[in-house]
């Protein structure tokens, strides 16, 4: 018999024979084995069985991190460490707690729990803690003055900030791709050293991203048969992170036509034109944003050329992922109906927005009882 597939640091799991046909070894010693695996161990086991080739690559790599996370926690704990057993468990969640805040510690949390689940449910522990485990995360080591910067910092431009920063890009924009392509604008202390991209490609991807609230992956995904008229097709993103090129969308909502107005597809089809006449080696099936094969994208930089132009317009220091924020507050300030939000920005349902803009939900909503108030009155 040949030993294949289910293995995990020497420990044989499962066998098939000469004619392909797969077994499990018996379940006491399966059992066995595995309750002799730290939780590391057991954790990279279970994911590997569970969730590679079934869920997204970038799904895939936070399953690994919070394995990595467990490994540098307690990688010497034993899975049957963890069984019935509160006190290990929370101490694993103090200990990330010290340095990662609420949100982060919920998710690693969850995953942890999940695979815990997995070992129970198949006979390896008898049970896991599930409740009475205490939230202690880095915000509980803040003063009230640090927490308060943090909880009342903006999420989101306010709609004169949204009108502003939008207007000022579209008009550099405007004057700019007439122009040869620019490595370096002394005005706003944005430069391209390595002349991979121009000064014109920084600027649209955050003037698509102003106008559309499209995530920064899918932005970057944009080929040309991707814009209309007057929508943007988003069916692809662009792996910005490991390079591996196209990938899906981050879920079937995602699958979507972005509504868009006359100004941002003009400024796209003239970057086109500026593109095919001065990148004409440029392959046109792929993103629009790659003017030549070296050209990459690093999140810190497109958020350090937003910060600069943010810091001349003086308005709020945004991520580019708060821009997407901006754009779904702009829409509630005007009016737009929650479910055409929601479509707009790829969520499955309009849950999102009430967790995310709860209060100018609220706001509207009194806005509009007050309208019918005076429509009836």
């Amino acid at each position: 018999m040949n030993e294949v597939l289910v293995k995990h640091h020497n420990m044989n799991l499962s066998v098939e024979d000469e004619h392909g046909n797969f077994r499990r070894i018996d379940k006491k010693t399966l059992r066995r084995q595995i309750r002799s695996m730290t939780f590391y161990q057991y954790y990279v086991w279970y994911i590997e069985n569970n969730k590679l080739n079934k869920v997204r690559d970038v799904t895939y790599e936070k399953y690994a991190l919070t394995g990595r996370d467990i490994k540098r926690i307690a990688g010497d704990m034993l899975l049957v460490d963890l069984e019935n057993n509160r006190i290990s468990l929370q101490w694993i969640l103090d200990k990330y707690g010290q340095t990662h805040r609420r949100q982060t510690w919920l998710d690693f949390k969850g995953k942890i729990l999940q695979a815990l689940r997995f070992a129970a449910e198949d006979g390896y522990i008898s049970g896991f803690a599930q409740s009475g485990l205490v939230i202690n995360t880095i915000e509980h080591t803040w003063d009230d003055k640090k927490r308060d910067d943090v909880f009342t910092k903006k999420k989101a431009f306010s709609a004169t900030e949204f009108v502003k920063f939008k207007s000022y890009l579209d008009f550099k924009l405007d004057e700019m791709l007439d122009k040869e392509p620019v490595y370096e604008d002394k005005s706003l202390h944005i430069n391209s050293r390595s002349k991979t991209q121009t000064i014109q490609n920084k600027l649209l991807i955050l003037s698509i991203a102003i106008h559309t609230g499209m995530r920064f992956a899918e932005v970057l995904g944009i080929t040309e048969d991707c814009v209309f008229d007057d929508k943007i097709k988003v069916n692809k993103t662009w792996d910005y992170k490991t390079f591996s090129g196209f990938i899906p969308t981050k879920n079937r909502a995602s699958l979507r036509d972005v509504a868009v107005d006359q100004t941002i597809v003009g400024l796209i089809r003239r970057y086109i034109k500026f593109k095919h006449n001065f990148f004409p080696k440029a392959d046109l099936n792929l993103p629009i944003f790659l003017e030549c094969k070296d050209t990459v994208f690093y999140n810190d930089v497109v958020n350090s050329n937003l910060y600069t132009i943010e810091k001349k317009l003086n308005v709020e220091r945004l991520s580019i992922h708060k821009l997407r924020h901006s754009y779904a507050s702009y829409l509630i300030f005007q009016g737009i109906p929650e479910t055409v939000i929601a479509k707009q920005l790829g969520h499955t349902d309009t849950n999102m927005l009430h967790r995310v803009y709860g209060h100018l939900l609220e706001e509207q909503a009194e806005a509009g009882s007050s309208k019918i108030r005076g429509l009836m009155g």
